[in-house]
């Protein structure tokens, strides 16, 4: 289910509720940063909102870039564990790799994905 359709019917993961969480957050500050920059505020302050405003944007990249990955490294798993149970020389017993082999192959195939970044 697309993160849409998933919040159209109301079904938000963790990671979708803290991006939310963060994108008010960071709106409110770019509001904020704005409004005391029209106001005429002092340096020290707009300096202070400024960086606070950096900080939370690039808070929120991140956990935006991790739920992409998560999504990647699931779907790649889905693929490998599909493979290694379906494709055609598993069908035929002779032909099976052993449950070492399939570890082996998981390994080297998935693991390395959830350990990048």
């Amino acid at each position: 289910m697309t993160q849409r359709g998933q919040q159209d019917n109301g079904h938000y993961s963790s990671n979708d509720r803290r991006i939310t969480t963060k994108q008010t957050s960071t709106q409110t500050l770019k509001d904020k940063l704005r409004q005391v920059r029209e106001e005429g505020a002092p340096l020290h302050i707009i300096a202070d909102l400024g960086k606070l405003h950096a900080k939370e944007k690039q808070e929120l990249l991140e956990l935006q870039h991790q739920g992409r990955h998560k999504t990647v490294t699931d779907a790649l798993a889905l693929a490998v564990s599909y493979s290694l149970r379906y494709d055609k020389h598993h069908s035929n017993p002779t032909l099976c790799r052993s449950p070492v082999e399939m570890l082996n192959l998981w390994k080297s195939c998935v693991l390395p994905h959830f350990l990048i970044d």
